[in-house]
């Protein structure tokens, strides 16, 4: 991006402080493996790709509704994507598709690379996978721990059911086996009550992702 206006707004959005895990860190992350595929000339539309990419999550608010996040991202975008040589309905299009990760439906390369790009923490070892997975979990702390663990573990449901995570060969770094190993693994932890070494109370896995017990608030490793 060479537009100091457009820097400085994706600077302010992705810092806001709600965020855990869609903050600047992962701009930064898929924007270096989106330059890690422009190096190999692997994009089509390099220019779409990226400021897909940009601004996929510059609007992000849990409370909002589904799909919600990903319209008034792309309404951003399209903006910004009109000082550029490229198509704006392109670039919505794109970051309406990340609204769409658990779905198996026809896209183009460009697109099938971009989600798989938004989708790389998932392949990722374990001990980073679950570092981003509390991320997660604290940009939700207006669910409750059951709550969450029904909503999240429908989503990992969902994602294993698939015949595969990525739709194209993983990003660097990432593999498909590891995805399926990690999504199992959490489920399986937030399916498996615990007792609290402290009070003694037995409690859902999902209290972990908050470090704390949620009866006597001793604090606990993070997922197990």
């Amino acid at each position: 991006l060479q537009d100091s206006d457009a820097l400085e707004l994706l600077t302010i959005l992705y810092a806001q402080p709600h965020r855990f895990y869609h903050d600047t860190s992962h701009l930064i992350a898929v924007m270096q493996l989106w330059k890690f595929y422009a190096q190999d000339n692997a994009w089509d539309d390099p220019i779409a790709a990226g400021l897909a990419l940009a601004y996929h999550d510059a609007i992000y608010e849990p409370l909002s509704g589904p799909g919600v996040n990903e319209l008034t991202s792309a309404a951003v975008a399209m903006v910004v994507a009109r000082r550029y040589p490229t198509e704006p309905e392109r670039v919505r299009d794109m970051i309406l598709a990340t609204a769409r990760h658990t779905e198996d439906f026809d896209t183009d390369d460009d697109t099938a690379r971009l989600l798989d790009i938004d989708l790389a923490g998932l392949g990722r070892p374990w001990m980073e996978y679950k570092l981003n997975a509390v991320a997660v979990r604290c940009e939700y702390p207006h669910l409750a721990s059951d709550e969450w663990a029904t909503g999240r573990t429908a989503f990992l449901t969902t994602m294993l059911d698939r015949k595969s995570v990525y739709r194209q060969e993983p990003p660097p770094g990432s593999s498909e086996e590891q995805a399926k190993a990690n999504m199992w693994r959490e489920r399986e932890n937030l399916q498996k009550p615990i007792l609290c070494e402290n009070c003694e109370t037995w409690s859902t896995q999902a209290y972990a992702y908050s470090e704390r017990c949620e009866i006597c608030d001793h604090q606990r490793d993070l997922l197990v």
